[in-house]
């Protein structure tokens, strides 16, 4: 006997078996007689029952019975078929035994698997990165119609979203080794938005790739043992008095006093650029004579 794998579980199945002749013992029956109730089936070790479809010959005239499996019949985790001669003794017994899964492995490229990732450890974050960096490294090539801060490539067919907060760096034409954020995809529209403008306008047949690229997003990420805090933006004073605890330490400066500062040094005189002039009458309460000139020195009354 032989069969199909794998076998996915409440999922239509075909394999294909031979009947051992009773006639020529150590062959298959070429060209059995297959008649209905030949075929059982049990589901999980349960009563049998005719198979839906009775096998046929495939191809005609030969040796290789083909069975083909309905859902209903492959819900179950082990199926198992009983195939019996009712009618005469032209082939023998055969069980056949078919061990289902749940799911299949899926090869959308050659020798590469398709996967499904959703949790990791219970959780879908990690899942989420992993999936965000999986699309790494993306090439293609600008179709027309693209600006300074949008680029239309039709081959992007993915869902919308699908690209945002990946960069976009270009490859070739005028912007040429420069890099955008994409913040925005449009899958109705094949269009993809950067975060600011590029120098040139994107123009068709620029080359680019598409990249995982690691950024902080302000507004909605979160940084461990990071608390943020509401900050006051409309104090107009410099003094915090929009802000409660600013306000209630706060005093106000002696006007009288700063004025009465002013007022004297106002008065002071700077014949020369940063020397301040001086009109010493004294020292030590005694008062100074003279100008400090040769004719007329310094002295002390």
């Amino acid at each position: 006997m032989a069969q199909q794998s794998p076998a996915i579980k409440n999922t239509s199945h075909t394999l294909y078996i031979g009947l051992p002749s009773v006639a020529s013992s150590g062959s298959f029956q070429t060209n059995p007689t297959l008649a209905s109730g030949d075929f059982k089936v049990s589901k999980d070790g349960g009563a049998l029952a005719n198979l839906a479809t009775l096998p046929t010959i495939t191809p005609a005239g030969g040796k290789m019975v083909q069975i083909v499996l309905s859902a209903n019949e492959m819900n179950a985790d082990s199926v198992t078929i009983i195939c019996s001669d009712a009618s005469g003794a032209e082939w023998h017994d055969v069980l056949v035994n078919v061990q289902t899964e749940a799911g299949q492995l899926s090869f959308t490229n050659a020798d590469t698997v398709d996967v499904n990732l959703e949790r990791i450890s219970g959780g879908t974050t990690g899942a989420d990165n992993i999936d965000r960096w999986a699309r790494s490294f993306t090439d293609g090539t600008a179709d027309s119609g693209g600006s300074a801060t949008t680029m239309i490539d039709n081959a992007l067919t993915q869902a919308d979203d699908y690209w945002n907060g990946m960069l976009c760096l270009w490859r070739s034409g005028t912007n040429i080794g420069l890099g955008r954020v994409i913040k925005d995809f449009d899958a109705a529209t094949n269009t993809v938005t950067f975060d600011k403008p590029l120098p040139a306008a994107v123009q068709s047949s620029d080359q680019y790739v598409i990249m995982p690229y690691p950024f902080f997003d302000a507004q909605n990420d979160t940084v461990a043992n990071v608390t943020l805090v509401d900050t006051t933006t409309t104090n107009t004073d410099m003094v915090g008095t929009n802000n409660a605890m600013l306000a209630a330490s706060y005093t106000a400066p002696a006007n009288g006093d700063i004025a009465a500062i002013k007022a004297k040094t106002d008065d002071l005189t700077f014949t020369k650029a940063n020397e301040l002039d001086a009109n010493m009458q004294s020292v030590n309460d005694v008062t100074v004579t003279g100008v400090g000139t040769d004719a007329d020195p310094w002295g002390e009354d």
